[in-house]
């Protein structure tokens, strides 16, 4: 019985921890998709600017250039999202699973 209980107390603290630190690596996240929505608007600006003023074939390069920088920064913000998403998804499997190792 007593054992039991340590194991349940061992595994509500490991919950803990895990949520703890999902909480860090969520908040970390949150910080650069953040930073990444920033980055993002400023490359969509930069490259509305640059179609204005692509008139010579160097202009079209810069142009070309600002289009792969979008395109990355649009697959970093979708990367991280998802990765948010997934932290969000495991904690809910992890609450679930205590609830029913607990029950």
């Amino acid at each position: 019985w007593a054992n039991a209980t340590n194991t349940t107390e061992a595994y509500k603290r490991l919950l803990e921890e895990t949520r703890i630190r999902d909480n860090i690596e969520r908040e970390d996240l949150r910080e650069a998709h953040e930073r990444g929505v920033d980055a993002l608007r400023t490359l969509e600006e930069s490259y509305k600017n640059a179609t204005k003023q692509a008139e010579s074939n160097t202009k079209a390069r810069g142009r070309d250039t600002l289009e792969k920088q979008l395109h990355n920064a649009t697959r970093d913000y979708n990367n991280s999202a998802r990765r948010i998403r997934q932290i969000e998804t495991d904690e809910k499997y992890r609450v679930i699973k205590a609830a029913d190792h607990n029950a």
